[in-house]
This record gives C-alpha cells, structure tokens and sequence, in this order.
C-alpha cells in the first residue's frame, strides 16, 4: 500500500514538473548599435497569452538601455521612422511597450518580465540604446509556465478590480 502511494505521489510530482515547464521560444546573444533599436525575431511570435522574457548586459549596468515586448507592426514602426532626436526615438519606443514588460538597467544589468499578451497579436522583444556605443546583451524568451501564467491573468484581474472599485468610491462621493 504504502508503495502505490508513494509511486502515485512521484507520478503526481513528474506531472506538476512536467506542465510547468518551460518551452525556451528563442534565446540568443546580439548587439544594438548606438542609437538604435533592435527586436526579435525578425517575423515576430503569436499565438501566446503570456511569455517571459530575460535580458542581461554582460558589460554591467547601462542607463541607456531599455527593453520591452512590443507588436510586430510597432517594432516596424519603430525601425522605419525618422525621429527629430535620440530622446524622442527613446521615449517613442518606451510609450510603445506591451504594459509591464518595460526594462531598464540603470542598476542592474538582468531583466526579467512575466507579460500578459494577446493570442492574436503578433509581438517581438526589443531593445533600445539612446547611448553613443554599441551595447552587447544575451536574452532569452520562453513561454510561461502554468503559475507564471495564472499570476499575470490573476494581477490583470485584481488590477481591474482596484479600477473598478475605485471608480464607484468616486461615483458614490461625487453623488
């Protein structure tokens, strides 16, 4: 008896580790040339409701990078536009990250980020360099594992609520 316990309890245990896997969609090294903005993969990635995604500057902390899911269609635009300054092509592509995917390294060179994504949009991960030089970085995405995906949905959900709840305190005192 005891046996079959602890062996159903070993299958139960293999399946929990096998769901929650994750699936690595891409992962590789590159660089982005100063002043300039770089995504991959180049025909973008759908069909997900959450992804994760890492990024690490081997060369340490560096203010001018950022990084951030985007649409395909808003990478696209990002790369073909003429911007009037750096800044403005910095706070451009900033505006144009998915909510909760932006990444900054100013005090640490490691990003990671859980993001909530729409199964029929089509999305890339990019990076951004407002600096003067080329800026090396390793980055890794992967589909999110069963709790991963359970806390974005779940935060999206709360959020929602706090907005909503909010909104009928206002509604009852301007009443």
């Amino acid at each position: 008896m005891i046996r079959h316990f602890l062996f159903a309890f070993a299958l139960i245990q293999l399946h929990f580790f096998v769901s929650d896997a994750q699936n690595v969609l891409e992962a590789g090294t590159t660089t982005v040339p100063a002043s300039d903005f770089v995504y991959t993969p180049q025909e973008g990635g759908s069909g997900w409701n959450c992804v994760k995604y890492s990024v690490t500057l081997p060369g340490g902390v560096n203010s001018d990078i950022i990084a951030g899911v985007v649409t395909l269609a808003n990478g696209n635009a990002i790369v073909n536009s003429n911007y009037a300054s750096v800044d403005q092509a910095y706070y451009d592509v900033n505006s144009k990250f998915v909510a909760g995917s932006e990444c900054s390294f100013g005090s640490n060179p490691t990003c990671s980020r859980v993001v909530g994504l729409s199964q029929s949009e089509t999305y890339v991960a990019g990076v951004g360099n407002k600096g003067d030089s080329s800026t090396t970085f390793t980055y890794t995405i992967s589909e999110c594992t069963d709790a991963e995906a359970a806390s974005v949905s779940s935060g999206i959900t709360l959020n929602a609520l706090l907005g909503l709840t909010s909104a009928i305190i206002v509604t009852l005192v301007l009443a």
